[in-house]
């Protein structure tokens, strides 16, 4: 199997993004008790403005990526790696391409949340570098904020 490089997604891609978005997130519906935020996201808006990345294995999307702007960092809104696909590096290319971004674009720092019950996420964030600065609830989801510097 072969994996492609990552690449801005289109409007044509919406459908396997949030199919990829989807089957990541649904493992975390029970411990949430409700859908998590990714897989309500708006896609075609995000797609629409450019702030949406894949990254697909043998021509299917098994990774997705939402990059936001901001003035003095980069936010990486959401990473998702279809199950059966994790544990291939996906994810930390995935990463690596947002930190990669945020440099390019001349910020110093990324940031990124993940809800409280996610450990696997927060294990993983932490062995990359990023360190956590916050926690609280927005829009009902009980959050952890991390920052690396770059």
């Amino acid at each position: 199997m072969d994996i492609e490089k990552i690449r801005k997604a289109s409007l044509f891609d919406e459908k396997e993004i949030l199919n990829c978005a989807n089957i990541s997130y649904e493992m975390y519906i029970g411990r949430l008790g409700k859908k998590p935020q990714p897989m309500l996201d708006n896609y075609a808006s995000l797609i629409a403005a450019g702030n949406v990345y894949v990254t697909e294995w043998n021509g299917q999307i098994v990774g997705i990526l939402v990059l936001l702007d901001f003035e003095d960092y980069v936010l990486l809104d959401n990473v998702a790696v279809i199950p059966s696909y994790q544990g291939k590096g996906i994810g930390k290319s995935l990463i690596k391409y947002a930190e990669n971004y945020a440099v390019e674009r001349g910020v110093k720092e990324i940031r990124l949340y993940t809800n409280v019950k996610m450990v696997e996420n927060i294990s993983i964030y932490k062995k990359l570098g990023y360190i956590a600065y916050d926690q609280r609830c927005e829009n009902g989801y009980d959050r952890i904020y991390f920052r690396k510097a770059l």
